[in-house]
């Protein structure tokens, strides 16, 4: 009667145990996202089971180790499967067995993963010796500029600070000889846009001080409180036997003759003496530019 007791506990345990080993379920596929991950990044294991039945949920811890993180586990139904998605980082570079991880209804365990690092592997083992300082390229190229600047910068300074100071000089010099026509000329365009609502004696009154001002600044001499006859001393001194400074008393004496003898001039006559005055202006400046170049010894054409 023992021996058939015994018998008969031995036959219930085996087949519990057949049972239990029917309902494990099976693994089907397991891959990962990115398919080669390197030491740090976030890599997701996907597992597919069968779960025969089984009911698995998302465990409710994760474990714990030195060499990795696991930072996320879920479940999920993929058509009668199940997809078990384990999220972590491993920090140890080659292959190593992930610790169980404890689903609730199943336990997966055994799972090897593969960590890749950008370092290369020393074949003996041995620590590499140290390299040389690696350099951008054209590093060179620059200490060798800062070098030279640094150096022969000073002595280039010194020896050009002349010139430069010369060449600036004759630029500002320029500038100030060419302001008095640039006046002028914006003073007759001023001008221009008037010559039909000006009275005939302002009009001129603005053109001849817009001429006596661009002389007075051109030569340095004040021409604005000075006669006709003064000026044409002034002009006959610094263009002797030219017409064009003749010409140019003249207009103001024709102006004058305007101003302060009641002459009249139409709006057609006062446009005519503005394009000629523009026209005698441009011949004067010319001529002083010519005398400016001479006092330089530049050769220059004198045929305007």
């Amino acid at each position: 009667m023992n021996h058939a007791v015994k018998a008969l506990v031995s036959f219930s345990l085996l087949l519990l145990t057949a049972a239990s080993l029917q309902a494990e379920p099976r693994v089907l596929s397991v891959h990962f996202l990115p398919p080669e991950y390197f030491v740090g990044d976030t890599v997701e294991m996907r597992v597919v089971l069968d779960p025969d039945g089984e009911s698995i949920l998302a465990p409710a811890a994760l474990p714990r180790v030195d060499w990795m993180v696991f930072r996320d586990a879920v479940v999920e139904p993929v058509g009668d499967s199940l997809e078990l998605r384990l999220f972590f980082s491993s920090f140890a570079p080659g292959t190593r067995t992930l610790p169980d991880v404890n689903f609730r209804g199943y336990t997966l365990k055994g799972m090897k993963i593969h960590t890749s690092s950008i370092l290369k592997e020393n074949d003996n083992g041995e620590i590499a010796e140290l390299q040389g300082q690696l350099y951008l390229p054209g590093t060179f190229f620059l200490i060798f500029i800062t070098a030279f600047l640094v150096f022969a910068g000073p002595v280039i300074v010194i020896t050009s600070a002349g010139f430069v100071r010369r060449r600036t000089r004759s630029l500002f010099l320029t500038l100030s000889r060419r302001r008095p026509y640039w006046r002028l000329r914006h003073d007759l365009k001023e001008l221009s846009s008037q010559t039909l609502i000006m009275p005939d004696r302002d009009f001129y009154y603005a053109l001849s001080d817009a001429i006596r001002s661009y002389i007075s600044r051109r030569t340095g001499i004040d021409c604005i409180t000075t006669t006709i006859h003064e000026i044409r001393i002034v002009m006959l001194d610094i263009f002797p036997e030219q017409d064009s400074a003749l010409r140019l008393i003249h207009f103001l004496e024709y102006a004058d003759t305007i101003k302060f003898a009641g002459r009249e001039a139409g709006a057609a006559q006062k446009g005519d003496d503005l394009l000629r005055l523009r026209e005698l202006s441009a011949e004067i400046e010319a001529r002083f530019r010519i005398g400016e170049r001479r006092e330089k010894g530049e050769t220059v054409d004198v045929d305007i």
